[in-house]
């Protein structure tokens, strides 16, 4: 408790009656109470426990993963788990937060093409841009065999046709960052279309 001073907020909205000077009321008292709840909160506390009002004044930083212009207060580590469910990013588990605040950045601008091929490359990119080189996304159909330019295994399968199949070739720093083939692979079943299978290429690059 701060004591009667801190209610003056609460008692100059009052009738005239309930403002003038009495040393013996317990008004002041009562509203410091609702002061402290509704206003000034408890700073002084281990954990700086916030008034209503000031609350509310926090609430556009839970929704800024880069941090607010101009007070860089930010979204909380927290909180990112949330927000990303929200968004429908259901690999955020596998991401550490400073990955995952960029990820639920630029997230949003992407979904109007999910389902195709300038999607899927923008997303691992989005996702993987410090830890590969490149990637690139191939959704061209198998071309027949033809003799001295097909290779069989490469560009050609002595095998039944494969609809709705994409490769997914990407570069890798090497040596390659820890667990990251399962990762590339959570966000592709995230991001390709159900229907659709694909192949995983890694190629090691040297820094």
């Amino acid at each position: 408790m701060r004591g009667a001073d801190t209610a003056s907020r609460l008692i100059d909205h009052l009738p005239a009656l309930y403002r003038s000077p009495d040393a013996g009321s317990e008004l002041p008292r009562l509203l410091a109470v609702l002061d402290e709840l509704l206003f000034s909160g408890q700073p002084d506390a281990p954990n700086d426990v916030p008034g209503i009002e000031r609350a509310i004044d926090r609430l556009p930083a839970l929704f800024a993963p880069l941090g607010e212009a101009g007070s860089g207060a930010r979204t909380p580590d927290r909180f990112l788990p949330w927000i990303a469910s929200w968004l429908a990013f259901t690999p955020h588990a596998l991401f550490e937060p400073d990955r995952l605040r960029h990820i639920v950045a630029g997230i949003v601008p992407l979904h109007g093409r999910r389902g195709t091929r300038a999607y899927l490359e923008a997303l691992l990119t989005l996702c993987f841009d410090e830890e590969i080189v490149a990637v690139q996304v191939d959704e061209r159909d198998l071309s027949g065999l033809r003799l001295g330019h097909s290779r069989i295994g490469v560009d050609t399968l002595l095998a039944p046709e494969r609809p709705f199949w994409f490769g997914v070739d990407v570069q890798l720093y090497h040596p390659p960052p820890p667990g990251i083939e399962q990762r590339l692979r959570a966000v592709i079943e995230f991001g390709k279309p159900a229907h659709t299978a694909y192949e995983l290429r890694l190629h090691a690059t040297v820094r």
